[in-house]
This record gives structure tokens, sequence and C-alpha cells, in this order.
């Protein structure tokens, strides 16, 4: 590529890159997801819908995970003594039981919640409203009487697996109504990678690698040509 080629597509990359900045706002903002695994034990969870499988068909004994992805520069997050909770800033969230995975991304209301009062009755949950009927809604939770204890945090990387006791997962969506009590095994937050402005920096510095290096090559092909 020529020169002259080659600065109008490192100027076109410098537009993508800072446009994607611009789209993602506040770029040192923290998206974090809470994931939960586990076993649907519930003799009475059918998936209705066939959502995920046979309309139905039973869903005792199927493995479930949940992945609740929200954005803290969308909304505060407000601190107690026992409990930390941010309300609006979901992103999306990933159901998967039996195999099959369904994506959500559209919310009218999200909360997600840090709960430990100490004695290790704690819990982590994760709930959304898909619009303003009160009946369309998606809600995910470990429960009480936890072995150990979550912190509070909402920003702060963590992982606990174990017996951390049972849970109960619900979704309503219009096609499906599934209200699933769950042995939980795994509980995690940790920041959801890589984010956009990551990628508009990344281009960022591989076009600059990429305009010095073909710069370098035409100064080596000017001293040989000399």
């Amino acid at each position: 590529m020529s020169e002259k080629g080659l600065k109008m597509f490192l100027r076109y990359v410098f537009g993508c890159a800072l446009a994607a900045i611009a789209f993602c706002g506040n770029a040192q903002a923290a998206i974090m997801e809470v994931t939960y695994s586990g076993n649907i034990y519930n003799s009475f969870s059918n998936d209705v819908g066939g959502t995920f499988g046979a309309a139905g068909a039973s869903l005792e004994g199927k493995a479930i995970s949940v992945a609740f992805r929200y954005d803290t520069s969308l909304a505060p997050i407000t601190s107690g003594p026992q409990n930390n909770q941010i309300s609006g800033a979901a992103v999306s969230v990933g159901i998967t039981i039996n195999g099959i995975t369904k994506l959500y991304n559209t919310f009218y209301t999200s909360l997600v919640q840090n709960y430990n009062d100490g004695q290790k009755h704690t819990n982590v949950q994760a709930e959304a409203n898909f619009d303003n009927s009160g009946i369309h809604y998606l809600t995910m939770s470990s429960t009480d009487n936890v072995t150990g204890a979550f912190p509070l945090s909402l920003t702060t990387a963590y992982n606990f697996t174990g017996p951390l006791g049972n849970g109960f997962f619900r979704l309503e969506n219009g096609t499906q109504a599934l209200f699933t009590p769950t042995h939980v095994t795994s509980v995690q937050i940790a920041a959801a990678v890589p984010e956009p402005s990551t990628w508009a920096l990344m281009i960022l510095g591989f076009a600059g690698v990429g305009f010095v290096a073909a710069r370098k090559r035409k100064n080596q092909g000017v001293g040989l040509a000399a």
C-alpha cells in the first residue's frame, strides 16, 4: 500500500475508533457479570413453553447457568450496612438450561443486590423486568443460610464454589413461565471483557504500529535505492 493510501486508511480507522470511544461514554465504567451455576431440583419444574427443549418436558436435574451483566456507569451503587445494590444497570442476561442458551438484552427495570447480615445469612440476587406489566420478568438468586458469606461489593471480583444452598430461578416472558428451585453450586462476579472502549484503543494501537512499520519499510527502501 502506498503512503497516501495508508494515510487514508488510518484516517478511516481513527475515525471508527474515536466513534467507538464516544459511543462508550464513560470508558472507565465497570461492566460486571454475576454468574450463577447449579442444577434444577424441583420435580414440578417443567418447560411449559419449550424454550429450553421440548414443550412440557421436565427440567428436573438439568444444569442451569445464568449470566447477568450490568454496567455501573448507568446507575449509582447504593451501599448499606448489610447490602449493596444497583438498579437500572442491566445490559444483558444469558440463560442456559439443558444446554440451550437464550440471550435477553432489553429491560424496563433491573436490580442486582448483594446481601450479608454478618451471621451467614447472605445471598446474591439479580432480577429484571422486560416491560412495565409486572408479569414479564426474570429473577435469579442464591439463598440464605449459605456456608460462608459473600462480600457486599458489586465491583470486586470473587468466586464461591461449593455447597451454596438452594436458590430459585424465575422466568416469565409471555411464552415461558418457569419457577424452578435450584441447587446453586457456584456464584461468581467478574469484570466483563472486553469493553467496547478497550476494542477502540486496541484498534488505535494496531493502526499506529502498522503505520510505523510501513514508514520504516519505505525509509529502508529509499536508503537502498540511494
